[in-house]
């Protein structure tokens, strides 16, 4: 049995579609052929379109109803710890943060398990914010709340050098949670006086 394609492709599992007759054929192939007849015949493609969507004047709309906010996080928590190419992989998936096997395969089980997304709150790891997505080990959060159970900042001084922790520090809910340095805004403070007097 042939492992390549005429074009050099390789017959893998996710690379193959096999016919109703049994045939093989390569999923690269037919995506190029795809591409290569989008670029030749762009005004058959969009009157094809055009026609489909006076046919089915409902179906994008039907589909943005179905996508409910729970759906889009459940969506989002498999693309983090999945997909190298999401921007946020190397913040989960790269980590070694998976999704359980429960939750991966299956949206109703997450939904029952987490129920609807409240209004103003994401999928927040708590409280093992290094632990995976799984049952008792998520909740829905507030920003403030995820802010509060992220990871440490690795800054421990300001730019000034002052230590950032105890009494030297508070947070601003408008910058989302930041540390500002007091030490320097009383220095800033000082020199303001210093130049008006």
């Amino acid at each position: 049995m042939k492992t390549h394609c005429p074009k050099g492709h390789e017959y893998t599992e996710e690379n193959t579609l096999v016919r109703e007759r049994g045939s093989r054929e390569c999923r690269s192939c037919i995506n190029h052929r795809s591409a290569e007849y989008r670029k030749k015949h762009p005004r058959k493609i969009k009157a094809a379109m055009d026609r489909w969507t006076r046919a089915h004047p409902n179906y994008f709309k039907e589909k943005r109803q179905q996508i409910t906010p729970a759906h889009r996080s459940w969506t989002n928590m498999k693309q983090r710890c999945t997909n190298p190419k999401n921007r946020k992989y190397h913040l989960y998936g790269a980590r070694g943060i998976t999704v359980c096997e429960r939750w991966m395969n299956s949206f109703e089980t997450f939904l029952a398990d987490m129920g609807d997304r409240p209004e103003g709150k994401t999928l927040d790891r708590f409280p093992n914010n290094d632990g995976n997505y799984e049952p008792g080990n998520c909740r829905w959060a507030t920003p403030s709340e995820q802010t509060a159970n992220s990871r440490p900042n690795m800054k421990t001084h300001c730019k000034r050098g002052h230590r950032l922790s105890g009494q030297n520090i508070r947070r601003t809910a408008k910058a989302g949670n930041r540390r500002i340095c007091l030490a320097c805004r009383r220095d800033r403070r000082r020199q303001l006086r210093e130049e008006c007097l």
